[in-house]
């Protein structure tokens, strides 16, 4: 279609603005799809006219074959954003034919100032006016007599037109002005916007090549706005979920927790990029703003730059101090590299193991097309170290941990104002058993990009293996607030406040993370050890047996229930479990943490000897952290005895932290 460039039309309460590619109803943007749009300007352009349905069709999907169904439901949606149904009609079906759109139309040709261009014929257009040569009706009467104090000097007349075009300039110059600060004097009201999510944007590819793309474009406005203050941006591993699936904007950004959402449209063609997006309030599903971007696909990064300036401009947000370099800094401008990495990306989410070893493949891939591609090192460190977290086993533990630290090492000396350098260098650090060096790291991260929930989530794991928890559980509180549908986030708060004996916050993340995620067992372990400590035990004993209902959790929900029997007096049948669990310590439902729980229940049971045989070994497997050894409830009936000191010392241990591990509630 050819869009009249500087075309206004109004009809009604309405002002359709051509340029702009929107349609206000008394100044507030009504949200209109691409194609909905569209059909309402052919509709428009052919005013008092039967457009044909097949004829509408042809103009609407030029290249594409669709259903006549398509074209109903373009009505349909535009029937409803005009409020048809009421007083006024605007859009009349002519039986067996097609459409015409019936209300007056006043058409604006406006000026490359943006102002109403007055050399322009200003039409009104009604399918009930006869046509301008028509002859006149016919009529009996005498014309009335006009009376001589109404008749005006020719001079006076022009005096008075004259007034009449300056006082219409006036007005349309303010209401274009107005028009241009719409979207910013909106959200300086009381729906002043406080989070935003940026969605992945829809492929228009019919092959859905461009999926990786969306996602990247996605992350790299992300990351530019997170640049800004007093300002929460949902972090890429929030809205990946969404990738390459439908979904509805509103309810997205509803279930994201935001008020806003931004949602568009990519489409690849050839060298050149093109994306349409709309920001949209969760609270009342207007849009906010809208914008078309035209790129070459080698100057994607300049359509990067101006999509986060303009949304920022309607925004009204303020950068942080020192922070523009980093809103206009392109990583790589090399768009292969580029290519690999949002490749790369869109792997690293996904955290399986297939998944993190395509990551490796492409964030690798992405260095050897620019080798000077900082964070395409960085990412490749930290999928390095995510592979051990993981126990995706790519490598032997010693080579993952070199390679991860050349790429990092090569990352900051390209660039050392990197968050995710930082936050990469924070787990290599862990890993090398160099825990200060890893916090250090973590906080670097926090102060390059404060709105990073995973550099908080990260800092906050580190504090807590450090024994400092409430320092934890206020850097894993800014994380979950920053990503407050994370699984990991909310499963490690609760579990933070499990440690804390603050039950009723415990029991209130974790069922978060179960909402994110029903099938996560540790964050359903958590809430049913919460419910245990807090002496809710038939609610505890119906959350272990989901466990055992769940494969991959059937052992740990029997462990569970063995801790709730023994804490209850059912000691038989805690034994008959523990037993079940010792004989399983080979097969594959086995996890890291079983010899710690068996040495645990044991020590409920009041069996010492054998609690301090399954401690020690979970010690030696190094399958314990020092926060389950200090804060575990379980555990207070050994601390008394000699043994448990004897035990932390033969495991070198240093003298201040068995001081620290002996304390007990």
């Amino acid at each position: 279609m050819n869009e009249k460039a500087g075309t206004l039309y109004e009809f009604g309460p309405f002002r359709l603005d051509v340029s702009e590619h929107r349609l206000l109803h008394r100044q507030e943007i009504v949200p209109l799809g691409p194609k909905v749009f569209e059909t309402l300007l052919v509709l428009i352009e052919h005013s008092g006219h039967v457009l044909q349905k097949n004829e509408l069709m042809t103009r609407l999907w030029p290249d594409s074959f669709v259903e006549e169904s398509s074209l109903t439901q373009n009505i349909s949606l535009l029937r409803k954003a005009l409020s048809e149904g009421g007083e006024q009609q605007f859009i009349q079906t002519v039986p067996k034919l097609g459409y015409r759109f019936v209300a007056p139309v006043k058409v604006i040709e406006v000026n490359g100032n943006g102002t109403p261009d007055h050399a322009a014929v200003l039409e009104e257009h009604s399918p009930d006016e006869p046509p301008a040569d028509a002859p006149l009706p016919r009529s009996d009467t005498h014309p009335p007599r006009l009376d001589r104090s109404l008749m005006l000097s020719s001079g006076a007349i022009l005096l008075l037109l004259t007034t009449i075009a300056v006082a219409i300039a006036a007005v349309y110059l303010w209401r274009t002005k107005t028009r241009a600060t719409e979207g910013a004097s909106i959200l300086a009201s009381e729906q002043r916007v406080r989070s935003l999510a940026v969605l992945p944007l829809k492929s228009l590819a019919t092959n859905g090549n461009d999926e990786f793309l969306g996602l990247g474009m996605a992350d790299a406005l992300i990351v530019k706005l997170s640049n800004f203050e007093q300002f929460n941006v949902r972090p890429t591993s929030s809205v990946i979920k969404y990738a390459g699936r439908e979904f509805d904007s509103r309810s997205a950004g509803t279930e994201l927790g935001v008020d806003t959402v931004l949602d568009g449209t990519i489409q690849h063609v050839g060298d050149r990029v093109r994306v349409t997006v709309m920001l949209l309030s969760t609270r009342d599903g207007k849009a906010l703003w809208s914008g078309k971007f035209d790129e070459r696909f080698t100057d994607i990064f300049t359509l990067q730059d101006s999509i986060s300036e303009k949304l920022a401009g309607v925004l009204q947000l303020q950068l942080a101090k020192g922070k523009q370099a980093e809103l206009n800094k392109h990583f790589t401008e090399n768009a292969e590299a580029y290519s690999d990495y949002t490749m790369g990306l869109y792997f690293w989410n996904k955290r399986t193991k297939e998944a993190l070893t395509k990551a490796i493949e492409y964030f690798q891939k992405a260095t050897e097309a620019d080798p000077n591609y900082a964070l395409a090192y960085a990412m490749l460190a930290d999928t390095y170290c995510l592979t051990i977290f993981y126990e995706a086993n790519v490598l032997p533990s010693e080579e993952v941990l070199r390679r991860a630290e050349d790429a990092v090492v090569r990352a900051r000396q390209l660039d050392d104002t990197l968050a995710e350098a930082y936050a990469a260098m924070g787990i290599l650090k862990t890993y090398q058993n160099d825990a200060g060096a890893a916090a250090e790291s973590y906080q670097r991260a926090i102060e390059l990009n404060p709105n990073s929930a995973m550099a908080h989530n990260r800092y906050a794991y580190s504090l807590l293996s450090r024994l400092q928890l409430d320092d934890a559980i206020r850097e894993m509180s800014r994380a979950q607030e920053l990503d407050p549908i994370s699984l990991p986030v909310n499963t490690m708060l609760g579990a933070c406040f499990l440690h804390s004996r603050q039950y009723d916050e415990a029991i209130k993340y974790s069922k978060l993370a179960l909402e994110v995620d029903p099938q996560f067992g540790v964050a359903r372990f958590n809430l049913g050890e919460a419910y245990e400590w807090k002496g809710l035990h038939d609610e505890a004993v119906a959350e272990y047996t989901k466990l055992t209902e769940q494969p991959g959790f059937r052992l740990l929900g029997k462990l569970g229930l063995a801790l709730v029997y023994a804490r209850s007096g059912r000691q038989d049948e805690a034994r008959r479990l523990l037993a079940e669990a010792k004989r399983k310590i080979t097969s594959d439902e086995t996890f890291l943490e079983l010899p710690f729980l068996i040495g645990s229940t044991y020590a409920v049971i009041g069996d010492k000897d054998e609690a301090f045989v399954w401690l020690e070994k979970a010690i030696e497997t190094l399958h314990v952290r020092r926060h389950d050894l200090r804060y575990n409830r379980a555990l207070n009936t050994l601390k008394d005895d000699p043994r448990f000191e004897q035990m932390l010392r033969r495991h070198e241990i240093t003298k201040s932290l068995v001081s620290e591990l002996l304390k007990h509630d």
